[in-house]
């Protein structure tokens, strides 16, 4: 019996391509746009195999497509990619499907993969990818990194904000508490902050201080001038023992110290997610806005702590 062709193909639906590239065994090709919206073919095919490896090929398939999405979930993460969440195809199929049935061998599958948003591909973004792919299964902290991705594609699923919040928070709780040995959790998060560099926080700075105006968030953010500091100062919050996380961030801002911003702005998050498990605040816990906002602040800050996993 001759050999076959396995081909493996997934689809980015709201995703970009700059053009047609390739690197290693796979092939990226940009497809004309479905519904106003871009896509984006991946593509790659398994030569002199048996019709009785198929299972193998999806296997290894399967893992691949999976260290590849992750790795593009730290690459090209934007804060916009946590309010549209895009369903993507992966199928594996033969090039001779017919004979396939004919051998009584089961038929391809299918699944749902979840990614972000208006991902932009060319062959120098590609290539740092899979470089990072590499970089990830080298790592010491691979378990913990694909186990907070995990999380965190899920959570970017999700459309309802409270799940997508606490599922967000789930994955950020897991890598903080990777940097830390101390018991109290504010602690933990304040340990896990220090690990960021100047750098990181300007980053911080610039993100939450100009997000887009036609972005779901920007529409929250309007009379904020489009600052989520300036949201949040403006929320008021006061955490279960009487101290104004609001004020404190004010005052930060005020003084113009980066590093005490992005704390204070992190405990306000974090004080969120206190009243909401506690059922502290009657009137936080239906807040939707309030926790699109949290999430929105909490996807940057934990992609940048995870690359300090790598």
């Amino acid at each position: 019996m001759p050999d076959y062709v396995w081909r493996v193909s997934f689809i980015l639906n709201g995703a970009k391509c700059d053009r047609t590239v390739s690197s290693g065994d796979w092939s990226i090709d940009k497809l004309k746009p479905k519904n106003k919206k871009e896509r984006v073919k991946f593509t790659r095919r398994f030569k002199n195999t048996k019709y009785q490896d198929y299972w193998d090929v999806y296997g290894s398939a399967e893992k691949e497509v999976t260290d590849l999405l992750n790795a593009m979930s730290i690459s090209y993460f934007t804060v916009e990619s946590a309010y549209f969440p895009i369903a993507s195809d992966f199928e594996l199929s033969l090039e001779n499907e017919n004979e396939l049935r004919q051998t009584g061998q089961r038929t391809p599958s299918h699944g749902k993969f979840r990614f972000t948003y208006r991902l932009t591909l060319s062959n120098s973004d590609l290539e740092a990818t899979l470089k990072r792919v590499t970089k990830i299964a080298s790592s010491s902290n691979e378990d913990i990194v694909k186990h907070c991705l995990t999380i965190y594609r899920r959570g970017l699923s999700y459309e309802d904000p409270f799940e997508k919040f606490f599922t967000i928070w789930r994955a950020f709780n897991a890598i903080c508490n990777h940097f830390s040995t101390k018991r109290s959790e504010k602690q933990i998060i304040e340990d896990a902050l220090q690990k960021l560099s100047q750098q990181d926080i300007e980053h911080l700075i610039k993100t939450y201080s100009n997000f887009t105006k036609d972005s779901e968030l920007g529409l929250i953010l309007a009379n904020h001038k489009y600052d989520l500091f300036n949201y949040l100062v403006g929320k008021n919050l006061v955490n279960d023992y009487g101290k104004s996380r609001s004020q404190e961030l004010k005052q930060a801002l005020s003084a113009r110290q980066p590093e005490e911003i992005i704390k204070k702005a992190t405990l306000c998050i974090y004080d969120v997610r206190c009243k909401y498990v506690h059922g502290s605040d009657s009137q936080i816990m239906k807040q939707e806005r309030l926790f699109t906002v949290s999430s929105a602040f909490l996807s940057p800050l934990l992609v940048l702590l995870l690359y300090k996993l790598l």
